[in-house]
């Protein structure tokens, strides 16, 4: 047997409660009250009250120290008899216990095996199985006639059902010894008598009425007795089912008022307008503090926006000034957006194609560059047009042509606006841009110097690097870091402290 196993066996043995498949399981409410008991921890009101419910009064006296282990030992074997005690029960609770664990994975599976193994060998050896025999006479007989004389006096006296009356040193148990073998009743016995409703009883030990008119009486007594138990139980049960039934209704009334509140408070046109708010802020990533200051305006851009309706120029430098840190990716892309259908709309009424220009470049800036693609593929190349147009136009595409990953046609259309128009910097600017992507540095940096030479902001193409660095890969970010850095230290040393 597994070594913790029989540790825990003999534990359950010692407090007579191997009849209790619980008190050999690890980490069960019975085993664990076993091990604190053996380590001298006090009990717990739940432990105390687990063992009251379970019927072992011995064994939570002795928890309290109300009683030495002698004492519990005769009581507690008395107990165990009366809680239908053989060899055989608890062998089969073992079995289940071992089962259990088995399954649990406390006892490894050879080791269950092992243990019934061996449990079916021993009946083969006639000594031990005898000695073991003799053993269980033995206990049995030291402890069967206390227990079981208890429980007989009870019946005999018509008070089985005191629990009182078959635990040792009741104050009942002691009338009931005491009027047994003849020996006076003080005045406080027979007072107790007359509090516990046991008025024939109290009348049988003052010699007042025979043993057979006791029987008799005695026996309407007990079924009067259960009779009122069943009635005050049956109350309990009435009084239980109807405060449930009142906690229920006020529950209801509580979910009532509770529903009314939240329809009021839903229909009030503030709180419409504070949770559309919520809404539409939500909708275009505001979801932090708003000044006060600025709530007005913001909320009036937004509803503007929301409504499919452009901004206004003032609105616009509001957001880029001022209003700085509400200009969201989600509000740039729909101020963007509304600027493209604007454009696109106005450029199918009039067929300006620097319509198409504008309502591409805000495409591109809303991340819709396949819209961009799309409406510039639809003019016809066939179309005379003047050579500012037509290198706008080219250079746009590329833009598009960039951001889709198609660098070669990019290049392609960034050459066709530069030979159209030489002295512009916007066809550079794009063909240095496209050259960085693609990795050929040198390259990249002369149009960037040509762009600056014909009017680029430094500004602005650093603004296109920083966009470069941010959308490439860590190796693709170090290399050009550094090709900065080597072409113009004191230039680019904003590269040094750039984060992804």
């Amino acid at each position: 047997m597994d070594a913790f196993l029989k540790k825990r066996a003999d534990l359950a043995k010692k407090y007579f409660v191997n009849d209790f498949p619980g008190a050999v399981i690890p980490a069960t409410r019975l085993q664990n009250i076993l091990e604190n008991i053996e380590q001298g921890r006090p009990p717990s009101e739940s432990s105390l009250m687990y063992l009251l419910q379970n019927k072992l009064v011995a064994l939570q006296q002795l928890a309290l120290g109300e009683m030495t282990y002698e004492e519990f030992g005769n009581i507690a074997s008395g107990e165990q008899v009366l809680r239908g005690y053989s060899s055989q029960t608890v062998r089969n609770k073992e079995d289940c216990a071992i089962e259990e664990n088995k399954t649990t994975g406390s006892i490894r599976k050879t080791d269950c095996e092992c243990e019934h193994q061996r449990r079916e060998s021993f009946p083969q050896n006639k000594a031990s199985m005898q000695t073991q025999q003799l053993h269980n006479r033995t206990d049995l007989s030291k402890c069967a006639p206390a227990g079981q004389n208890r429980i007989d006096l009870a019946k005999k006296y018509f008070v089985i059902d005191f629990p009182g009356a078959v635990v040792p040193s009741t104050r009942l148990n002691n009338i009931l010894e005491n009027l047994e073998q003849g020996r006076p009743l003080p005045l406080e016995a027979l007072q107790y008598l007359q509090q516990q409703g046991l008025v024939n009883l109290n009348r049988l030990v003052q010699g007042e009425i025979t043993y057979e008119v006791f029987r008799k009486l005695a026996d309407q007594e007990q079924v009067a007795r259960e009779h009122a138990r069943n009635v005050e139980r049956q109350k309990e049960e009435t009084e239980r089912l109807r405060m449930i039934e009142v906690a229920k209704a006020r529950e209801a009334i509580r979910q009532a008022d509770y529903e009314r509140e939240r329809q009021k408070r839903e229909s009030d046109p503030k709180y419409i307008a504070k949770i559309k708010n919520q809404k539409l802020r939500q909708r275009y990533g505001l979801d932090q503090f708003i000044e006060k200051e600025f709530f007005a305006r913001l909320m009036g851009i937004l509803h503007r926006l929301d409504a499919g309706n452009r901004l206004a120029d003032d609105d616009i430098l509001w957001l880029t000034t001022d209003g700085e840190e509400y200009y969201t990716e989600r509000l740039q892309i729909a101020f963007h957006e509304r600027e493209a259908e604007f454009y696109l709309a106005k450029y199918k009424r009039t067929n300006d194609l620097w319509n198409a220009v504008n309502a591409s470049a805000h495409y591109r800036k809303g991340k819709q560059s396949r819209k961009a693609h799309e409406l510039l593929n639809s003019v016809p190349a066939t179309r005379k047009m003047a050579p500012k147009l037509n290198s706008a136009i080219c250079t746009t595409h590329g833009g598009v042509m960039r951001d889709l990953s198609r660098f070669d046609e990019a290049l392609e259309l960034g050459s066709q606006a530069h030979a159209l128009t030489p002295k512009d910097f916007r066809p550079c600017t794009l063909l240095g841009a496209v050259n960085i992507e693609m990795g050929n540095y040198s390259a990249g940096s002369q149009w960037y110097e040509k762009a600056e030479e014909r009017g680029a902001s430094q500004r602005s193409i650093d603004s296109d690097l920083r966009g470069i660095l941010l959308r490439a890969d860590n190796d693709k970010r170090e290399k050009l870091k550094a090709f900065l850095l080597r072409e113009d230290p004191e230039r680019y040393k904003w590269v040094r402290s750039f984060k992804a």
